[in-house]
């Protein structure tokens, strides 16, 4: 397979001005916001949206039409590497989850009346979304399992089920819902995105799910979208979607050796499968997307787990940002797809690419020298003397 991939040079000026940006602008922003009400924190960060929309790099991930910039995978990938410094950098450039995922299915799938009510506002950042997909006594990793369905009473839908980990849910605007419509259809046919706005009665946003992300109450709680447990019940309307200093010690070089190398191996990785979509599109690109999805969360709590190790109990504390890291790192091996959903699939999908042979396999050696012996066996001078 071809590993060359290359990045536009003319978009390294951006990539400059972002890696200042985040770490002039918005990495002191994110040190002071736990202090800041939510209202508080929009005012201090509205002037550097300004700042980005007039950069040109707001919404990258968005196509034109769509009030984006259309950067195609290499550039998008390249600038979330810099974006990934601090928390509130993707929402300032325009494309935090779920919102940015939220608004890519409203675009394929809303009418202009719905794109009029949520897709533009959610894109201009008026709006706040969640997504609601994953349920408590089914696997997450498996969309076909969801049991919250929606029946159509009249010209309204009564949506009946159960939720959680549902991103942003609870001061979202609006929740975009994948419930069953169609029980009788195939696997990949039975679901449908609905859209349920804030307030709609039936729709109970029951709690926060505590995790290591956010594992108790405290100061910057009013920051935390956090993910939600819902209940939805009653009618809801359709909207049909971490001596010698350490590093001499030869176990922390051990560590610092697999890092860099890891990290660097995430970085070729990732750019290679953005290079893979631009040239070969997305269908095409599936096995490169779960190459990238399993390893890079596996790397990512790897090194930060070294670097907990290595400072030791100062790591563990809430001193350093490393606990947060940590536990915030463990939930990327699960939420986009657990790690052994992604290999099942790529292992499925490359060996389809070969075929059972009978007998021996192909690169049997005695079978093959058998044959070459036959080939060549005028040349074969030390076979009939006497060794």
């Amino acid at each position: 397979m071809a590993w060359d991939f290359c990045n536009d040079p003319a978009f390294e000026p951006e990539l400059e001005w972002t890696r200042q940006f985040v770490h002039q602008e918005i990495e002191p922003l994110d040190l002071v916001k736990p202090q800041m009400s939510r209202e508080s924190f929009k005012l201090a960060s509205a002037p550097l949206k300004e700042a980005v929309k007039k950069r040109g790099l707001w919404a990258g991930h968005l196509d034109p039409e769509l009030g984006g910039q259309g950067l195609g995978q290499v550039k998008l990938a390249l600038l979330h590497e810099i974006l990934g410094r601090t928390q509130s950098a993707p929402e300032i450039f325009g494309n935090q989850a779920p919102d940015s995922g939220n608004g890519e299915l409203l675009a394929i799938g809303a009418n202009d009346e719905q794109k009029d009510r949520w897709l533009w506002p959610l894109l201009a950042g008026e709006l706040t979304s969640a997504f609601s997909l994953t349920e408590p006594h089914s696997a997450g990793s498996d969309p076909t399992q969801i049991t919250t369905s929606a029946r159509l009473d009249g010209d309204e839908y009564v949506i009946d089920g159960h939720k959680w980990f549902a991103s942003g849910a609870r001061d979202a605007d609006f929740v975009l819902a994948m419930v069953v419509t169609e029980p009788d259809g195939s696997p990949y046919e039975r679901a449908s995105m609905f859209v349920i706005e804030r307030g709609t009665p039936g729709m109970e946003v029951v709690r926060n799910v505590h995790t290591m992300d956010h594992p108790y109450a405290g100061t910057g709680d009013q920051h935390v979208r956090g993910h939600a447990e819902i209940r939805f019940t009653e009618r809801a309307v359709s909207r049909t979607l971490h001596g010698k200093v350490l590093a001499d010690k030869q176990f922390v070089q051990d560590f610092i050796a697999e890092s860099a190398t890891e990290i660097q191996a995430a970085r070729l990785l990732t750019l290679q499968a953005a290079w893979h979509w631009d040239t070969f599109g997305s269908s095409a690109s599936r096995v490169e997307i779960a190459q990238v999805k399993y390893w890079c969360a596996g790397v990512l709590y790897r090194v930060i787990d070294r670097a907990i190790q290595v400072h030791g109990a100062l790591g563990y504390s809430s001193d350093l940002p490393l606990e947060y890291m940590y536990r915030i790192a463990r939930n990327f091996r699960i939420s986009d797809g657990a790690d052994e959903v992604h290999k099942s699939f790529i292992a499925r999908r490359l060996v389809k690419n070969y075929e059972p042979v009978a007998g021996w396999p192909s690169e049997h050696i005695p079978t093959r020298r058998s044959a070459a012996e036959a080939r060549f066996s005028e040349y074969l001078d030390l076979a009939s003397e006497n060794l």
